[in-house]
């Protein structure tokens, strides 16, 4: 079945890409060809034609598997939320892999695995989808859709919770351990909430960010309507009641990550990697100013 897109997406998406357009010369005399150059490599690659991308879902997928600016991605992100009424399910997917994509690269993946862990975030969804056929669960409302996601994601009913381990890649793999019985923790709040978001987000439920930001810690975990979702915890929905805390958004939970691995890098002195992902990444850590390490 053919995706149904908001007519407006395309040239919504093309404006954001527009100082990408480039023109190369081919082999007919005089002529040019036009492509956006995604990885921005300075040269054409398959796929970047312009004639390849008038198709919102084409154009929208190719951005997806693509692009690695985090600056650009939080821009492509915040106009498909604005344009996404959460209906049509291809719309949901590329939401979601836009976030997992951004986490990934907060994560410093290397590039040539992020699109292998969508795949995998794809197949952790899709397993939800299953643990409701076998259990035959039909929640009634986005809460109770959120209470069995939980419950998937806590399955063999051990604590999963790990003070250090934020890194997006690393707690998809944990989580499908974990799924397998194996007594692995899985990650912390800014990694549980990180993965709770992108697989709420692709079920078309768009869940809030919530940060609890003292003197001594900084905790991140979820928050639809009035109900807390405490991720690094069994009981999750409404487990921890906090007098104070700040709502948030997906852009703040993939600065979050940004964090965590610029202070890892840190504290294991290693300066050289630490250079470089600041140098990738020097648009969005301009903004961690006012954020404290977990």
């Amino acid at each position: 079945m053919q995706p149904v897109m908001p007519p407006s997406l395309h040239p919504k998406l093309m404006n954001l890409y527009k100082g990408r357009v480039k023109e190369e010369p081919v082999k007919i005399p005089y002529a040019r060809v036009s492509y956006i150059d995604f990885n921005q490599n300075g040269k054409r690659d398959a796929g970047e034609e312009l004639k390849y991308n008038q198709k919102t879902d084409v154009l929208l997928k190719r951005i997806v598997l693509t692009e690695n600016d985090l600056f650009q991605l939080e821009k492509v992100n915040t106009l498909i939320s604005s344009e996404n009424n959460h209906k049509d399910d291809h719309l949901n997917q590329m939401e979601a892999y836009l976030i997992a994509r951004r986490a990934l690269l907060a994560s410093d993946v290397d590039l040539k695995n992020i699109n292998k862990y969508l795949y995998k975030l794809e197949g952790i969804y899709q397993g939800y989808l299953k643990y409701q056929k076998d259990k035959n669960l039909s929640p009634k409302n986005s809460i109770q859709d959120l209470d069995y996601l939980h419950q998937y994601l806590w399955n063999n009913g051990k604590n999963m919770a790990e003070e250090t381990m934020h890194r997006f890649d690393l707690i998809m793999d944990n989580q499908l351990k974990y799924f397998s019985g194996a007594n692995v923790k899985v990650g912390n709040c800014s990694g549980l909430t990180t993965l709770k978001t992108t697989l709420s987000f692709r079920r078309g439920i768009p869940i809030e960010v919530v940060q609890v930001n003292d003197e001594m810690s900084f905790h991140i975990f979820n928050k639809f309507g009035t109900q807390r979702i405490e991720n690094t915890n069994y009981l999750g929905i409404n487990h921890k009641q906090y007098k104070t805390y700040k709502v948030g958004s997906v852009d703040e939970l993939i600065l979050s990550l940004l964090i965590n691995t610029a202070y890892e890098y840190d504290k294991k002195r290693i300066f050289l990697k630490r250079l470089n992902f600041s140098i990738k990444h020097w648009r969005m850590i301009l903004t961690m100013v006012n954020y404290k390490i977990s």
